[in-house]
């Protein structure tokens, strides 16, 4: 059984998309005094982050503790 893969788009930090991949932001204070602790995202294929900001709580392109300032891309293909 043959399964199609979509085409991934382009990444564009401008208007925050970054399919499959996993975002990263700093903690206030705590990434100054420890820089590798921050807030972790996850994208889906076409883009939009989901942030687990809370107990029962996903939120939608709107990470907790600010913009996106690092990504790691993951290969779709791999993780099926």
């Amino acid at each position: 059984m043959a399964t199609e893969v979509s085409q991934l788009g382009p990444i564009d930090p401008k208007r925050a998309r970054f399919p499959c991949s996993i975002v990263w932001t700093p903690l206030p204070f705590i990434t100054w005094l420890v820089p590798f602790i921050g807030h972790l995202g996850i994208c889906r294929e076409d883009g939009v982050i989901l942030d687990f900001s809370g107990p029962y709580f996903v939120s939608v392109d709107n990470l907790a503790f600010g913009a996106v300032t690092r990504y790691i891309q993951i290969n779709g293909d791999e993780s099926n």
